[in-house]
């Protein structure tokens, strides 16, 4: 059994499905609902709503090679230009 909407009709397979039949797709894409619950965060970096179990972790060493080469700037040779074929297609 394959998951909905990974077919070929990607995210329209699940807007179409009954068990979401109330949800008013055009309402959430033009941002015109407000959340049911937004959680009230002490900074950008707060995590008191996540369990400690995942906060707490301790970074592998693949981790803190991807934090050494983030603070390298290891992205700096990229650029990016509108109108690029490449980069219309997302």
């Amino acid at each position: 059994m394959e998951r909905l909407g990974a077919g070929p009709l990607d995210a329209e397979e699940i807007k179409s499905h009954e068990w979401f039949e109330e949800i008013n797709w055009s309402k959430i894409e033009n941002k015109m609902l407000n959340p049911p619950y937004k959680p009230q965060l002490d900074s950008m970096e707060d995590v008191k709503h996540f369990p400690p179990e995942f906060t707490k972790q301790k970074l592998s060493p693949t981790d803190m090679e991807s934090q050494n080469a983030k603070s390298a700037n290891a992205f700096g040779v990229f650029s990016y230009e509108k109108g690029n074929s490449q980069t219309d297609a997302f």
